[in-house]
């Protein structure tokens, strides 16, 4: 059952944080630990860089998302996504080319669960989960929008880039984890010790450096209700927790849009969390397991070595409904 409405519109403008690194207090509190902490908005969320005997590695990672999001953010004039968008052909770099053909296999792989053809669609979606249009899309509205999307293509000619078709690239959910690979190649060889997180939705886990010696993460999950222990890999998620609205029709819509049916209706999964190394394939990956059933998913998963847990909300349950083995999420231990 869901949050009576009163209770959601209060906080329906709030950004709320699916994901939390706990235990950053103790990490900056000891002066015989080494860190440097760097927070800088990029790409249209908050990007946090955590990195034990620095060296300067944080701000040459800092550096390199500036650079980065100069090529995916698709609103933002003048980067090589919004050109593309624009010109519909272009000669463009190799992170784009390489990241686009990446989101490509995704789409393949998922049945289309995973779209990067969704921008045109999403835009005018997130007009009505900011209040900047009173009603949901109707379905005329949203059945133009998918034969405008599934009629859209892209080919490739060495960097040239071509957009068939009258839809728009959207990368948003796979460029974060394009880009945290990205920083992974750039740091994995200088330090052991870091964590870069990418609004919460990719997080780049090395280790932990604590006077426990376990070098594992506390990270938390669904306002920190739950925890997971993590080191050494790359976490990805997605939910509808951070960015919704509930409609005077009583139904809860979120910024994470169905490519299949065009809705951004919620239903009863409300977040989908996947642990691995490969960034780009879990970002994606965990936008479309939001929307794919449970067989598809774990074959999915199986195939491309992920761990993954999604958790529902409905009237007759509330909680994990599939966990896959090994990956230990529990409820937040409380003193008592």
């Amino acid at each position: 059952m869901e949050k009576p409405m009163s209770q959601l519109s209060k906080h329906k403008h709030m950004k709320k944080t699916c994901l939390l690194i706990a235990g950053m207090s103790f990490l900056f509190s000891s002066c015989s630990l080494d860190v440097v902490k760097l927070q800088e908005f990029q790409c249209d969320t908050f990007f946090t860089y955590i990195v034990y005997e620095d060296h300067g590695i944080a701000a040459t990672l800092k550096e390199k998302v500036d650079q980065l999001e100069n090529i995916f953010s698709p609103y933002k004039e003048g980067t090589e996504l919004y050109r593309l968008n624009k010109d519909r052909s272009g000669t463009f770099s190799d992170e784009l080319v390489e990241c686009l053909k990446e989101a490509i296999a995704i789409q393949e792989e998922t049945d289309g669960y995973y779209n990067p053809f969704m921008g045109k669609l999403c835009k005018e979606w997130m007009l009505f989960i900011n209040e900047k249009r009173d009603d949901p899309l109707s379905d005329e509205e949203i059945n133009t929008h998918l034969t405008e999307i599934n009629s859209t293509s892209v080919s490739f000619e060495g960097n040239r880039i071509t957009l068939n078709g009258d839809a728009d690239i959207d990368l948003s959910g796979i460029c974060k984890g394009y880009i945290i690979d990205t920083l992974y190649e750039m740091i994995k060889d200088k330090t052991e010790y870091y964590l870069v997180n990418a609004g919460s939705s990719s997080v780049l886990l090395g280790k932990k450096m604590n006077r426990k010696d376990d070098y594992f993460y506390t990270v938390s999950f669904l306002g920190g209700e739950y925890t997971l222990l993590a080191k050494d890999t790359t976490l990805s998620t997605s939910g509808v927790n951070e960015q919704y609205r509930i409609h005077s029709n009583g139904h809860m819509y979120s910024h994470l849009i169905n490519p299949k049916t065009g809705s951004a209706r919620v239903y009863t999964t409300r977040e989908a969390v996947l642990l691995g190394r490969d960034g780009s394939k879990g970002d994606a990956l965990a936008t479309a397991f939001m929307f794919m059933n449970d067989e598809d998913r774990l074959s999915v998963a199986n195939k491309e070595d992920f761990k993954f847990a999604i958790y529902d909300y409905s009237a007759a349950f509330k909680g994990w409904s599939y966990m896959s083995p090994g990956l230990n999420i529990e409820p937040k231990k409380t003193n008592k």
